[in-house]
């Protein structure tokens, strides 16, 4: 991929936090208070992330394991199937 998806993919995320929080500011709503944060609870955030097994891939593979796979192997011959699928 091209460096401009990276900025994409970085970028866009921060740009709509930044436009979200100029709208919902223009709009009345008080800014947030930053000061009552300290570094235990953004460390036990990431802890939390870390081990969380409902984010990410956990809920993607039964997913395709149950659903997606039996529909591409009715559709496919199994010549023409990769062998990461499985039988």
């Amino acid at each position: 991929m091209g460096w401009v998806w990276y900025v994409v993919a970085l970028g866009l995320p921060v740009a709509l936090v930044l436009v979200t929080g100029f709208v919902t500011s223009w709009l009345g709503a008080p800014a947030p208070d930053f000061s009552t944060i300290v570094g235990s609870d953004v460390l036990l955030l990431l802890a939390v992330r870390l081990v969380d097994v409902t984010d990410g891939a956990a809920g993607e593979e039964p997913g395709w394991r149950g659903f997606a796979l039996p529909h591409l192997q009715a559709r496919l011959p199994p010549w023409a199937r990769p062998a990461c699928w499985g039988s």
